[in-house]
């Protein structure tokens, strides 16, 4: 069993690769909050095919950065937990195998006539 100690030093492993993730998938956010600035019309005359496009686009890639850092959050847990069973069962199949019972003892014998 996992000892309290072990689940929190694993709780700041999930969070450090997540943050990880958030740093990727902000460094995309960014990306696409810049390319939505560029696209923007400068008065209501302005408004064309072109800004509209730049700002689904922009708009596009933000969602794709908020996808990132979900998915990465979400696998960083998935991971760190998935690891730490193995180990545990690992750990506990050697356990169990070391453990060897003696055998029955084998049945009496008939006599020969």
């Amino acid at each position: 069993m996992v000892s309290w100690g072990r689940s929190f030093l694993l709780a700041v492993k999930v969070i450090l690769f997540s943050i990880i993730w958030y740093i990727i998938g902000g460094i995309i956010i960014g990306v696409g909050v810049l390319l939505s600035g560029t696209s923007l019309p400068r008065s209501l005359s302005d408004i064309s095919a072109i800004n509209i496009a730049g700002s689904v686009v922009a708009l596009i890639v933000s969602a794709i950065g908020g996808i990132i850092i979900g998915l990465g959050a979400t696998a960083s847990l998935i991971k760190v937990t998935i690891d730490e069973s193995v180990k545990e069962a690992w750990q506990t199949q050697y356990y169990y195998q070391s453990y060897q019972p003696t055998p029955p003892p084998s049945p009496p014998q008939q006599p020969p006539y």
